[in-house]
């Protein structure tokens, strides 16, 4: 799987970076120099790129993995998290001093948690697998990758299991290289698929489409 984000991934990043930084405008704004109907504005505007920007066309028939909790809640808990924080973080290191000041700063650690669930609900809106006659194929982050069933080198059928908070972990952030896919359904005990290829680039893969069908 080539390195990298693809298309589709950036702008389901953008669409939620770009709401944020809007949502953080509106409200820092408003305390120094803004009207409150401008920074209403801010806050609309950013619930309509939200919105409007157009979503990742996931193909027919596609698996995709299962997110617990789901995009929607993963969009809110960021941006309540960085629109609160940064707008604090901001505020407080222009505005205010000693222990204040120093208090406002730590609310960056906070508010890093929104670009990190930001880029969780980017990977799940971005990445599934789909089969066909002769292999399958790969998106994740908007990457793709076509694998045929004569370079498989083997195909392994394993119990897969982790605790709670290690199966979310996996199933949700996905694979952490360029050379290996993980699509699992956060489940903590579940049937797994593990194909090994030929060749190097494409190893391994382990996807978890086996609760898809009947008989896995």
């Amino acid at each position: 799987m080539e390195s990298g984000v693809g298309k589709t991934a950036k702008l389901e990043l953008l669409r939620r970076i770009l709401p944020l930084g809007l949502c953080v405008l509106g409200i820092v704004g408003g305390y120094f120099f803004m009207s409150v109907l401008s920074s209403l504005l801010c806050i609309i505007a950013a619930a309509g790129i939200y919105a409007a920007l157009p979503r990742p066309n996931v193909p027919s028939g596609s698996v995709k993995p299962v997110c617990h909790p789901p995009v929607l809640v993963l969009d809110a808990i960021g941006f309540a998290f960085g629109a609160v924080f940064f707008s604090i973080a901001f505020i407080g290191m222009a505005d205010w001093s000693g222990g204040a000041a120093l208090m406002a700063l730590l609310c960056l650690a906070p508010a890093s948690i929104a670009p990190l669930l930001f880029t969780v609900s980017a990977r799940q809106e971005t990445s599934w697998v789909r089969f066909f006659s002769n292999g399958f194929e790969f998106i994740q982050f908007g990457r793709r990758v076509r694998v045929m069933y004569e370079d498989l080198k083997k195909i392994d059928i394993r119990l897969w299991q982790a605790s709670g908070w290690a199966a979310w972990f996996q199933s949700t952030i996905g694979s952490l290289g360029p050379r290996s896919a993980v699509l699992l359904n956060g489940a903590e005990t579940t049937t797994t698929l593990v194909s090994s290829a030929r060749t190097a680039p494409l190893s391994p893969f382990r996807p978890n489409w086996c609760r898809t069908f009947s008989g896995c």
